[in-house]
């Protein structure tokens, strides 16, 4: 890993591979945050978006693979005195009402099942932190706050970021 990063501590290339992405601007030039994507305020597209339906449970061979490597990373992440925040992103509200977690297909209690293994691996390492924005689709980002049925627009992409900024803060202190 050390020999892809650069002395200032960017990895080779990342700079290359940030001004080809879509659909960014550039802020002013004396911007400290570099780029920001503007996506408008759609809202969240209704009380029917669309769903991938079906279940992967999460004692899956996929899923259970998948949460013992989030459980490897935060190990690793500790040992080294990292700290490992976990993101649940808020999604259109409506999904509740289906029953579904978000567009992907979860059921209400899947993601239940999965949350509850990300809280223990919360609870038993203090370098890993789980923020729930979505909190089971009972959340409050609006239809201004989002773009469509599972992404935020400009000003939900704010509210997040200053509600991490916070969280963050109080992580490090």
């Amino acid at each position: 890993f050390r020999s892809i990063v650069q002395a200032d501590g960017v990895p080779d290339g990342f700079t290359r591979l940030v001004d080809l992405a879509p659909n960014l601007k550039p802020l002013s030039p004396d911007s400290a945050r570099g780029f920001l994507a503007y996506l408008p305020a759609e809202g969240w597209g209704g009380p029917e978006p669309p769903v991938r339906e079906g279940d992967w449970p999460a004692d899956t061979p996929t899923c259970v693979a998948s949460l013992d490597a989030i459980d490897s990373l935060g190990a690793d992440c500790a040992n080294h005195g990292i700290h490992l925040l976990i993101i649940i992103m808020p999604q259109s509200p409506y999904y509740r009402e289906m029953g579904y977690f978000g567009r992907y297909g979860a059921t209400l209690r899947t993601a239940a099942d999965i949350i509850d293994r990300l809280r223990s691996m919360e609870s038993e390492n203090g370098f890993f932190h789980l923020y729930d924005a979505h909190l089971n689709g009972l959340h409050d980002y609006t239809d201004v706050d989002a773009t469509d049925c599972n992404h935020l627009s400009e000003t939900g992409a704010h509210k997040i970021s200053h509600r991490l900024d916070s969280l963050v803060n109080v992580i490090l202190r």
